[in-house]
């Protein structure tokens, strides 16, 4: 990993794992789809601020899940995925917008990551040479765009 500190894979794994896991109708889960470190590339794209930025958006919900098992020494990294899926459920449906959209901000940062891989491309149907990294190089364009005060270009 290059822009990932060991702390870092530990909870974009564990989100992944939670997110991404075995028993739907695409076979390979976010180990196999090598989620982590294709985040862990993409997160080497971006420049220091946004980097700080992502992380505390990452790591955000390894530090509440404190809250939610009303233990302060509680971490989502150290939980079941059991108790992890269901922590995340909270996040998804919160009455809480800010909740949601940053829910759904890690939910398609794991989801871009997961569509790069050609297998599981290949198990949707899509059978496109496309570089599907180019939605993270996007994301990054995005972000840089968002950081000096201008609109994101129109795709």
């Amino acid at each position: 990993m290059s822009s990932l500190t060991t702390r870092d894979e530990k909870v974009i794994r564990t989100l992944a794992v939670a997110l991404l896991s075995r028993g739907g109708a695409i076979s390979a889960d976010a180990i196999d789809a090598r989620v982590v470190p294709r985040v862990d590339t993409w997160m080497g794209r971006l420049n220091r601020i946004e980097l700080t930025k992502v992380r505390a958006l990452f790591h955000m919900f390894d530090l509440y899940y404190a809250v939610h098992a009303l233990n302060p020494f509680a971490r989502m990294t150290s939980a079941t995925p059991d108790q992890v899926s269901t922590y995340l459920a909270t996040w998804e449906q919160s009455d809480m917008y800010a909740r949601r959209l940053a829910f759904q901000g890690v939910r398609q940062i794991l989801s871009i990551a997961y569509m790069e891989d050609r297998g599981v491309r290949a198990e949707m149907g899509m059978t496109s040479e496309t570089d599907p990294s180019a939605h993270f190089a996007q994301l990054a364009e995005a972000a840089s765009l968002l950081r000096a005060g201008a609109s994101a270009p129109k795709r």
